[in-house]
Formats: structure tokens, sequence, C-alpha cells
């Protein structure tokens, strides 16, 4: 007697009516940041003491960048001075409320995700679904999130140097604003609130029908 498995893949849903794009100036103006300065993101909970958050494979990188950047950290209130002495960066601590996260992510120019490991990260998803585009490794669930140079980059594991190649080529890429609505575009047709609600129904179906 043989039996047929069936496999269903539905992945975690995102409020795409808190993560959403706004206005550069306005996200910026929330932080008071300067509008001409290029900002790269990075943030996570207590990145700077948890190895699997890739902090340091982040810094690695910094070498191989060709712009004059700075970076935006969340996720920690820990003095970061000993470790980024050589490096523009402000740190805005933890966020505690939707809406701030929601106008960092749309402050920054790139997210950048150095874990080692992930399985769907909230923290590409939101910075997608406002249209912020990402470069993390291609580890876990990552590749489910990015599409590599459609709305972000996909850097070999777990190299600092293509870490880097990721970000440059962002910053060098001919239609900027196109990677930034493939961002939001992606995250709508594959986790949003309907889509993944249709997910649930149609295998809620399938099964009443067997």
């Amino acid at each position: 007697m043989t039996s047929s498995v069936s496999k269903f893949l539905i992945p975690n849903v995102i409020d795409d009516d808190i993560f959403y794009p706004v206005l550069k100036k306005e996200a910026r103006d929330f932080f008071n940041l300067n509008m001409d300065t290029i900002y790269v993101g990075f943030g996570s909970m207590n990145f700077s003491i948890d190895k699997n958050k890739g902090f340091h494979l982040f810094l690695d990188s910094i070498k191989y960048l060709k712009y004059d950047i700075t970076f935006l950290f969340f996720g920690t209130e820990i003095n970061l001075s000993d470790l980024c002495e050589s490096i523009n960066y402000i740190n805005v601590g933890y966020i505690n409320d939707d809406k701030s996260l929601n106008f960092l992510y749309n402050s920054m120019d790139i997210l950048v995700v150095p874990s080692l490991f992930e399985n769907l990260s909230c923290t590409i998803m939101e910075s997608l679904s406002s249209s912020t585009p990402v470069v993390a490794f291609d580890t876990g669930g990552n590749s489910d999130l990015i599409i590599h140079q459609y709305n972000g980059y996909l850097a070999q594991p777990f190299e600092s140097l293509d870490l880097a190649n990721g970000i440059n080529w962002i910053l060098e890429v001919e239609d900027f604003n196109k990677l930034k609505s493939n961002s939001r575009e992606h995250i709508l047709k594959n986790f949003s609130k309907e889509t993944v609600l249709d997910s649930h129904l149609k295998l809620y179906n399938k099964i009443l029908s067997c």
C-alpha cells in the first residue's frame, strides 16, 4: 500500500499597511538626517555581541566599499565606538514602535543583513515592503525574499568582499527606483495579507475535498 503526501508551503505574513514607502525627505527629517548622504542600514537585537548577526563580516566588508557612506545602526544601545572608530555611523538604538521603524527603513538607501543563518527574516521582509533593497548572504530563507539583482543582492556566504560588491552594485545600478519598486512588488505578491490568506483558504478547501 502506498500513500501520497502533499506538501504546502505557506509563508509568514507581513502587514504591508505598516511597512510601506514614504517620501525619503519625510523619513529623513523624522531622524534629522541629511538628504545628500548615502545611508546604509544594519540592525538587529544586540548585533554587536551575537556572532550569528554577522556584524564582524559587515565591518570587514567596509574596506571594499567605493563610496563615502554613513551607516545607520539600530537594535543596540551598546557603545560602538571601539568597534567602529574608523567609520561614519549613527546609532539610533532600539526602535520601539512600527512607525519609527518604517521611517528608518525609508531613510536608508540599502539595508545589509549579513546573518550567518536565517529562516524568513522579518527585518528583510519589512525593509523590502518599505521599498528599501537589501544585501544579504545567500543562506536559509533569504532567497525567498531577495531575488538576486532584482530587489537586492545575494552575496556568496560568507564572503565580506561579495557583501561589499552587493552594496556597490546597488549604489551603481542604472535604475535605482525600479529596484525599489521591485522590492515592494515582490513582498505584495508573495507575503501580503491577501496572498497568505488565499493560500490558507486553498489548503483548507483541498483538505475538505479529500
